[in-house]
């Protein structure tokens, strides 16, 4: 069994070349070649949305969806709104389809008014009936984005984390 505890090392000598692990033979072609190409070429220092738009450019991508949590619905509009003066943008709100959470037996917080559960299988889904080229992840709940992401036929990235509290804290 192979033991791959990289981030305790000191040396970094993959920087300067060594193959710990055997993983230089890995082949990329194809789209995985425009890729990681693609992801070199942007300029060091952009902000996270400038260098998802130009990493789209750079892909040639045109159609960006938008799976957002309702929180995020404000920052969601803003990214929506730079987003669309170069390319379409599809949005998805995590509540899409009103499922009440009754349905999946999860506790809702007034028994008797309707509580939508998050549909991330639900966004994918839309996004992937749109055809999108890139989808962005903004603020979705840990799991949900797994879900979304494991659903979605387009390529993920984030670009908003949903944090509870300000700082990292472990306990």
């Amino acid at each position: 069994m192979i033991v791959i505890k990289c981030v305790l090392c000191e040396n970094n000598d993959c920087r300067r070349g060594k193959d710990c692990y055997g993983t230089k033979d890995i082949s990329y072609t194809g789209e995985d070649l425009n890729v990681l190409i693609a992801s070199k070429l942007m300029e060091k220092g952009l902000a996270r949305l400038n260098q998802v738009m130009e990493y789209c450019r750079i892909m040639g991508y045109k159609k960006i969806g938008l799976a957002y949590c309702v929180t995020y619905k404000k920052e969601s509009k803003i990214i929506h709104n730079t987003l669309a003066r170069e390319f379409d943008v599809i949005s998805v709100c995590c509540k899409n389809g009103g499922i009440d959470k009754s349905v999946f037996g999860v506790k809702k917080k007034n028994v008797n008014e309707h509580d939508s559960m998050c549909n991330p299988k639900g966004q994918a889904f839309l996004l992937n009936k749109c055809n999108t080229d890139l989808n962005i992840i903004i603020g979705l709940c840990i799991g949900h984005d797994i879900l979304f992401t494991e659903y979605s036929k387009a390529p993920v990235t984030t670009l908003i984390v949903k944090e509870n509290h300000p700082d990292l804290k472990v306990n």
